[in-house]
């Protein structure tokens, strides 16, 4: 499936950086909450299963070893802003 106009004008209103809560489905009934929705993510391999679920991450809550011990150095040392060594 192809973007339409209207995903594309999600992506452009994201991308901008502004406030885009989706198309307005309208009110739910029982809890009077607004009702929105936004165009699917559908990464898809060749034979049709999702790209997303298969990441090692998606259920297991999986860290890059690497990226895991520059979050760990990190909290040792505190907060440093960028200019700071």
């Amino acid at each position: 499936k192809k973007i339409g106009l209207a995903g594309l004008a999600q992506l452009i209103t994201a991308g901008l950086g502004a406030p885009f809560l989706g198309d307005y489905q309208g009110v739910d009934k029982e809890t009077g909450k607004f009702m929105f929705s936004l165009e699917a993510n559908n990464l898809v391999d060749e034979s049709g299963e999702s790209k997303q679920t298969k990441m090692p991450y998606f259920e297991s809550g999986w860290v890059d070893p690497e990226d895991l011990a520059k979050e760990q150095k990190r909290s040792q040392e505190g907060f440093k802003f960028p200019w700071q060594k």
